[in-house]
């Protein structure tokens, strides 16, 4: 992948509030069209980071059929048991 942290390009926010990337940038980053993006703010900085739905879809699939038989309450009971000490003794 081409060394992307030496490169700049200025955008200009459009008056929708939107931003245009450009097309040799998404390029450089394998970004390819009608991909699923998060977009994440970290205080002045935005984070770019492809979605790659097919793998989530099977994740999904495989846990619903593992997960068949369990009931929500159960997934709940388990996860309230694996809490951090220090979560469950202040509450946070």
């Amino acid at each position: 992948m081409a060394d992307m942290s030496k490169k700049v390009t200025v955008l200009e926010v459009n008056n929708d509030g939107s931003l245009r990337i450009p097309a040799h940038v998404l390029r450089e980053l394998r970004f390819h069209p009608r991909q699923a993006v998060v977009v994440e703010a970290q205080r002045d900085v935005l984070v770019l980071r492809p979605v790659h739905v097919k793998r989530l879809r099977r994740i999904g699939e495989v846990l619903k059929s593992v997960l068949k038989d369990v009931e929500w309450e159960e997934i709940e009971r388990s996860r309230q048991d694996q809490t951090y000490p220090q979560v469950r003794e202040y509450g946070v």
